[in-house]
């Protein structure tokens, strides 16, 4: 262990050490002077000095436009002689971190934290470090129920009895190390297929409502910060919107996470399975669950890109993907432009690329057997991720106290260069981005990260509907079509599809019993 980390310091120091000197170039061209940067001061303070007789008046080395005095342009030597060189801490710093974080600390919150142990809330470390990482794996979960319904279908041919034996399977997978013919070679019973899978769904667990209400909240502060009668703000920053928006990939993995929910403890799981296996000959590999052995769904090391591998790699880099679009366009809207912002944003989630591609790398097994793996690797990849989220976290926070409120990067710096022009107060630009911008591209980017959520859901939807996934108002519609159907005797039904309903009848059987399972009532899984 102590080698391997000191193998990978030099590469984790020096990536980390990547994005905080991209902050403190970025910051060191205005920190030669003294004195905060005090914007909306400084314009009233030149727009008052213009309105006198004998005010102030600059020469064109400072004051670089004055055809509307309301809103002067300066230079960049300009406004750090005048306004100040230093960085202008926001004023409402406390109301601003409550506004945006505190919805997000909701959403981390409502993570499905599996029944292992005080190791299972490294998963927010993990999260916050490697999310494409952790999205992958939520989907390789999910495919891995897929094949066990898959194989499940092999074996037996009414649908009620398919998802019962498929749960037995993702069980059976979740405290041993199983293949899939040894799978296959399990004997059936059916009646204890369906008492077996009942007392797997008592034990499953699935926070998604509870999760779409922690949504809902993040989405309704988001609403609040555009609309002055339900927020307390008439006039959103568009650098506190872009930097936030940076963590918009939380929705669609949080949602996922608790969609995907668990099958209950560990010790659970492995008494009912032995219940049913016991009259099974067949030998048993069972693994010692940990975190780092598969009950973390959001950590699956041994994922790789072959079969459909790739495509739930891809799928998993969507979230990050539309959070960097949507944060850098929020941030290249005027006046600022392409601003020190825009750099953080765009090396943020260079960052997370890395640590995707590191966590893949490490997770080789050619690679696990030259320095660590199991645990050890666990740890590696848990100080990876620290560095990684550290100063990604602490540059946001920083951002929204007005870490790169300086004349330099309010004027676009660092695409301007000493050409550089600091516009103090234009207010057709600020009307523009708050009442229509800024409110298009936000609820652009979250509604492509939900659009990427159900996109989830259909690629594992055979899975999760095994496992148990309740829709009710699907389920609703679906009852309420055939009932309009058959109650109205239609007869536009194609002779095969007469027996359409009797299987839908045994399925919504199935899903009614899974549903009275919330309750507490008794599970039958009988043909109706």
């Amino acid at each position: 262990m102590g080698n391997s980390l000191s193998t990978l310091k030099p590469l984790f120091s020096s990536s980390s050490a990547l994005l905080l000197l991209l902050a403190v170039i970025t910051h060191v061209p205005v920190v030669t002077a003294s004195g905060p940067f005090e914007r909306e001061e400084c314009a009233a303070y030149i727009t008052a000095e213009y309105n006198k007789t004998n005010g102030t008046r600059w020469n064109s080395s400072i004051l670089f436009s004055i055809a509307n005095i309301s809103e002067p342009i300066l230079t960049l030597n300009g406004c750090e002689t005048i306004c100040g060189a230093g960085t202008g801490w926001y004023p409402d710093i406390g109301p601003r971190l409550v506004e945006w974080f505190l919805p997000i600390f909701l959403l981390i919150s409502n993570m499905q934290f599996p029944l292992i142990g005080m190791e299972s809330f490294f998963l927010v470390l993990h999260l916050l470090g490697d999310p494409i990482d952790s999205t992958w794996s939520l989907l390789d979960k999910i495919d891995s129920w897929n094949r066990c319904c898959a194989l499940a279908r092999k074996r037996l041919t009414n649908e009620a009895d398919i998802w019962c034996l498929a749960i037995i399977y993702a069980a059976r997978r979740e405290i041993e190390d199983v293949s899939d013919y040894q799978l296959e070679q399990t004997d059936i019973n059916i009646t204890s297929v369906r008492t077996t899978a009942s007392d797997l769904l008592r034990q499953r667990k699935n926070e998604i409502f509870r999760t779409v209400f922690a949504v809902a909240m993040y989405i309704f502060q988001v609403i609040s910060a555009f609309v002055p009668s339900v927020g307390a703000s008439s006039s959103p920053s568009g650098g506190k919107i872009g930097t936030a928006m940076l963590l918009s990939w939380l929705v669609p993995v949080v949602m996922l996470s608790n969609t995907v929910g668990d099958l209950g403890s560990p010790a659970s799981t492995e008494k009912t399975i032995s219940t049913f296996m016991a009259s099974n000959k067949q030998p048993r590999n069972i693994i010692n669950v940990s975190v780092w052995s598969g009950a973390l769904y959001s950590y699956r090391p041994n994922k790789g890109l072959g079969n459909s591998g790739w495509r739930l790699a891809t799928i998993s880099a969507l979230p990050v993907a539309i959070a960097f679009g949507t944060s850098f366009t929020v941030l290249e809207a005027g006046p600022t432009y392409f601003s020190c912002r825009s750099l953080f944003v765009i090396g943020a989630s260079a960052y997370w690329g890395l640590s995707a591609l590191l966590t893949y790398t490490f997770s080789r097994k050619a690679v696990q057997s030259c320095f660590s793996s199991g645990k050890h690797l666990w740890y590696v990849i848990l100080v990876k991720d620290f560095l990684v989220a550290a100063p990604i976290l602490s540059l946001i926070v920083a951002s929204s106290c007005g870490y790169w409120n300086t004349c330099y990067c309010w004027g676009g710096g660092p695409a301007h260069g000493d050409n550089t022009k600091v516009p103090l107060n234009p207010t057709n630009i600020f009307n523009f981005n708050n009442g229509k911008f800024y409110p298009a591209i936000v609820g652009t980017g979250l509604g492509f990260q939900l659009i990427v959520f159900l996109v989830m859901l259909g690629f594992g939807w055979h899975g999760l509907r095994a496992l148990g996934l309740r829709l009710p108002l699907l389920n609703w519609m679906t009852s309420w079509w055939w009932e309009r159907r058959v109650v109205r005797g239609s007869n536009r039904l194609a002779p095969v599809a007469e027996a359409e309903p009797q299987w839908e009848n045994r399925e919504l059987s199935c899903m009614g019993i899974m549903d009275e399972n919330q309750g507490g009532t008794e599970i039958k899984c009988e043909e109706v």
